[in-house]
């Protein structure tokens, strides 16, 4: 969706003194926006289903189908689907015909005969904007002395939110996103 190194260049954060915080704020913005728009962001036209998909500790997701010749791509985030342990969003690192390696150190050893599928994520561009927005909103949030609610200068006064929820701004943004829920 995004990487540190583009938030920092659209925040212009110069220093390192936060790249933890914000490697750690990045997957969790990005889960927020998915909640919130109700939105996975999937490209269908780039997805495999398969019974013969299994998964190794050594962040590798193998199956018998050809990755390349359906456009899996290095630097690709995907969507698992279908497993017991390992559903959730990974970026590719490097593809082969029949390997997947993730950068994620998080995959569990999986071997089955279920269905299992994986779909390309494709983000729209204005996303990154909004997640940098976002997580400026967290920094500065947290940089702020307690209690204080509100600046004033002058004839210009500004009230931050008393939450770590995010601007209401920040919020509109993703309306063009949102897929009304149906239940």
């Amino acid at each position: 969706m995004i990487t540190r190194n583009e938030l920092k260049e659209i925040l212009q954060i110069t220093d390192n003194t936060k790249d933890t915080l914000i490697d750690r704020l990045i997957p969790l913005v990005t889960a927020f926006i998915k909640r919130y728009t109700n939105n996975d962001y999937l490209d269908n036209k780039v997805t495999v289903t398969s019974s013969a998909v299994s998964f190794t500790a050594t962040q590798t997701i193998t199956d018998t189908s050809d990755w390349v010749d359906s456009y899996f791509t290095t630097g690709m985030t995907i969507q698992v689907s279908g497993s017991i342990n390992n559903d959730g969003l990974y970026t590719i690192s490097n593809v082969t015909n029949t390997i997947l390696t993730t950068t994620e150190t998080t995959i569990t050893t999986e071997d089955f005969d279920q269905e299992i599928t994986i779909t390309r994520v494709k983000y729209p561009a204005e996303i990154k904007l909004i997640i940098a927005s976002m997580i400026g909103e967290s920094i500065e949030y947290g940089e702020r002395q307690p209690g204080v609610t509100q600046e004033r200068l002058g004839d210009y006064s500004y009230t931050y939110a008393t939450t770590a929820q995010y601007s209401e701004n920040v919020l509109k943004m993703l309306y063009p996103f949102k897929i009304v829920r149906t239940y």
